[in-house]
């Protein structure tokens, strides 16, 4: 594929008029046909590495397995609006829907350029009869594996059916291999690499870069308790001056940031579905656009919520989710991300405050934290450790979660520069951070004295991490 046609089916198609970072080179890599492992930051365009390729391909089929169907819906939708066949197929795919798919994939000659499939479909041998005639084709191009965390059982995404994903290169040996994940340490990619038999380097192309993102701004908020009252009292606290400092930007009383969904929108993470319901219910009172987002609601419900946040309709500016929520969807402008409630991995936190600021334009990351929460995280994780055989997963559950507490209790050490030392020193991307690593860009670095004092909350509670 020459290079003038990868810059043109970049403006043509995707509208974009430069690639970023290493965009580039992981494309030809993918375009040459290896395998390849691709470890980038949320917000650095992950998907456009498999998409572009796909576009360019003169014929075949790509198949992407995702863990999300809300997520397989939103990329399907960006594609289809860019006139890219694309289709999504998983189990809430109708009848006849289903049976166009796989007609059209098995036919020959599909038209169908990316398909979007779930882990667990992949399981199936009904969809693996179908991939082998596809195969026999020649028909099908590529495996995409995103989210690819998800495999490792110690990882903080993992699904079961992940770890049976090996079998693309067990049956389909000719075909290549693409992983993506956002969060993996040096011990996670090894796990990667070996349960879906990827080869090693340098058969394998791998790409990484340092997890540094530092337009986001880190803060965490401390609380004797986890009292809701106190909770919501502090997020009301930050969006409602929020807001008025949007209104005097733009000059004009009149201006509603929250109507036009411009520089406004955001997402709270709360760990229980109950919790997402009373938070978006307390902040709809108060006057906020806020949604609540889980798996427990119905599809079209979700479909619903997800579409109008992305678009920025009046009303949706705030989703209040569980931790799924805006996994790898396309929407730039998300200026505040804020945790609820403590996540159970420094991953998992990671990966979630990494969903604002893909415009790499400023925005805040929040954490309330209170030890009476970090207690009762440890408490369910070791109840979860004693109903089933996690034996292999213990050391770095432990120490992922052992992480983001040391993190939050930190009050002297650049957070940028904590989370760096976790994900990237291990890895050897970067063992000297550069001079602007942080230019004050979380609650440490801009006032120590300060978060030693919002610290005292904590003062007749044991540390003990």
């Amino acid at each position: 594929m020459a290079m003038m046609d990868i810059d043109w089916t970049l403006r043509r198609v995707f509208g974009k008029k430069t690639f970023r970072g290493c965009q580039r080179e992981i494309i030809e890599k993918v375009l040459e046909g290896r395998d390849v492992f691709v470890l980038l930051p949320t917000g650095h365009g992950k998907s456009l590495t498999y998409q572009l390729p796909a576009v360019c391909a003169d014929h075949g089929t790509t198949v992407v397995v995702s863990p999300l169907i809300a997520l397989m819906h939103n990329q399907v939708d960006f594609l289809v609006s860019r006139s890219v066949n694309a289709v999504c197929l998983n189990g809430q795919t109708p009848s006849d829907e289903r049976q166009r798919i796989l007609k059209d994939l098995t036919c020959g000659h599909p038209k169908t350029r990316l398909i979007y499939v779930t882990p667990e479909l992949c399981a199936t041998e009904t969809f693996r009869r179908h991939l082998a005639i596809v195969y026999a084709q020649f028909e099908l191009n590529r495996f995409v594996i995103d989210e690819a965390h998800c495999c490792v059982e110690w990882g903080h995404d993992f699904r079961r059916d992940y770890r049976l994903l090996s079998y693309f290169k067990e049956q389909f040996p000719r075909v290549p291999v693409m992983a993506l994940t956002a969060t993996a340490t040096e011990k996670v990619q090894r796990a990667i690499v070996r349960i879906l038999r990827l080869p090693s380097p340098p058969q394998l192309a791998v790409f990484t870069t340092s997890v540094n993102r530092p337009n986001l701004h880190y803060e965490v908020r401390y609380f004797l308790d986890h009292d809701p009252d106190s909770l919501y009292d502090d997020l009301a606290g930050f969006l409602g001056p929020y807001y008025d400092r949007l209104r005097r930007k733009h000059g004009t009383a009149e201006y509603d940031a929250l109507a036009a969904g411009r520089d406004g929108c955001g997402i709270v993470y709360c760990r229980q579905r109950a919790t997402c319901e009373q938070v978006a219910e307390r902040l709809q009172q108060g006057g906020f656009g806020a949604r609540a987002f889980h798996a427990g609601l119905a599809a079209a419900v979700k479909d619903d919520v997800m579409r109008k946040w992305v678009v920025g309709s009046k009303g949706y500016e705030i989703v209040v989710a569980t931790t799924a929520f805006g996994m790898g969807v396309d929407k730039p402008d998300v200026r505040f991300v804020v945790h609820w409630d403590l996540p159970k991995t420094i991953e998992g936190f990671y990966q979630e405050s990494g969903r604002a600021g893909r415009d790499n334009k400023a925005c805040r990351v929040i954490l309330f934290y209170s030890r009476y929460d970090r207690d009762r995280v440890r408490y369910l994780r070791d109840l979860k450790r004693q109903d089933r055989d996690v034996s292999a997963s213990q050391g770095g559950e432990q120490t992922s979660f052992s992480s983001l507490v040391a993190y939050c209790e930190n009050d002297s050490q650049c957070r940028h520069r904590m989370l760096a030392a976790y994900f990237d020193r291990p890895a050897g991307v970067r063992a000297v951070p550069a001079p602007d690593f942080c230019a004050r860009a979380c609650d440490v670095c801009k006032d120590r004295a300060d978060v030693r004092r919002r610290k005292q909350a904590l003062a007749d509670e044991p540390e003990d991490y």
